[in-house]
């Protein structure tokens, strides 16, 4: 259970991001929810404590800009054991202000109180006591939505970076996260958590950076599984979210994309199922299950072995040699099928 703070000025993208990414997965929190109430922020408490104490994860879409307003939050994730997130949403000031004249009604924020809150805001720091600090800024204005090849092809040389330095097991990645796989034998830097987790971060950063030409960062943890199944049921997961984020971003970015603003777009997808989605992109001639692969089940990256021949120097004969190699896998199966893909890896690392 989590629970996930949002933090950026108003226009910066929040509750678009709420839509691609969490909507079928945690409970939506927010202020605008009830303006006309007398205490909102009481409203929000009550809110947020219904759903932790149904064992719900929860996102706070607000602007939450001092580390006051976060502090509360955070005292009543504590309180039921929540993991706490951190988003920030470092957007452009005259971008923000660009959206917001586009917005209507009350969903428009007039610019004394858009400034208002420039002069709150206090940015978000680790020693605030998140348990993960993300942004959000990089992909925002450099890439095209919902999925652009490029950015796959930039996370793809981060994944396959980290296998290469920290000889990973496999890699997979889905939308702007890699999970990399060690071997249970695995014993680098005698499995000190603080410099596997820095040096994974440091590597991802590097690696992307170098291949987009601008600087980007990454964070990073470690996760344990004791068991194959486990692990196994891990990655069918990470393949789960990537299918619901690909039809989640088709849908909304669609809508988008025909002039429909921000809240229209997110009101209209609002608990609507699987079916109704994919039935809405039909009728605009999309078809879901004709999407590539790899926006719909993420990307693998395995280890693999290949035979080369060679000449030795010594005496000008034909020689074999087996060497290592990195396999991309952009056309993953899927449900069963992968689980057995997982399982093969696991048992015998070097093929699949």
């Amino acid at each position: 259970m989590e629970v996930v703070i949002f933090i950026g000025l108003q226009a910066s993208g929040k509750t678009t991001f709420f839509r691609e990414r969490f909507s079928d997965t945690h409970v939506h929190v927010s202020k605008d929810n009830f303006r006309n109430h007398k205490r909102p922020a009481r409203r929000q408490e009550r809110e947020l404590r219904a759903a932790l104490e149904a064992g719900r994860s929860v996102v706070v879409d607000n602007t939450n800009p001092t580390r006051e307003d976060r502090a509360a939050i955070m005292l009543l994730a504590k309180e039921y054991g929540a993991r706490v997130i951190g988003y920030s949403f470092d957007s452009d000031i005259d971008r923000c202000l660009e959206r917001n004249a586009k917005r209507e009604g009350v969903a428009c924020v007039s610019t004394v109180g858009f400034y208002a809150t420039v002069k709150r805001f206090e940015r978000p720091s680790a020693d605030e006591g998140f348990d993960e600090l993300l942004s959000s800024r990089f992909t925002e204005s450099r890439f095209e939505k919902p999925f652009d090849p490029l950015f796959r092809d930039h996370m793809v040389k981060a994944a396959m970076a980290l296998m290469e330095s920290l000889t990973g097991l496999y890699a997979y990645t889905e939308s702007d996260e890699i999970s990399l796989l060690l071997p249970r034998e695995w014993d680098h830097f005698d499995r000190e958590v603080e410099k596997i987790v820095s040096l994974a971060a440091g590597t991802a950063s590097a690696a992307f950076t170098h291949s987009v030409g601008e600087p980007a960062t990454f964070d990073g943890r470690i996760w344990v599984g004791a068991q194959d199944q486990t692990v196994v049921d891990y990655f069918l997961w990470c393949q789960f979210d990537a299918t619901r984020c690909c039809l989640n971003g088709w849908s909304y970015w669609t809508l988008r994309k025909e002039g429909w603003t921000v809240a229209d777009a997110t009101k209209e997808l609002e608990g609507k199922n699987s079916p109704w989605k994919q039935e809405m992109l039909f009728q605009r001639g999309i078809n879901f299950n004709d999407l590539p692969t790899w926006q719909k089940r993420g990307i693998g990256i395995r280890n693999a072995e290949e035979t080369r021949t060679g000449v030795d120097p010594r005496n000008g004969e034909e020689v074999e040699a087996i060497r290592r190699t990195l396999t991309i896998d952009d056309e993953l199966p899927m449900t069963e099928s992968y689980a057995s893909y997982v399982r093969a890896l696991l048992s015998d690392p070097k093929t699949t």
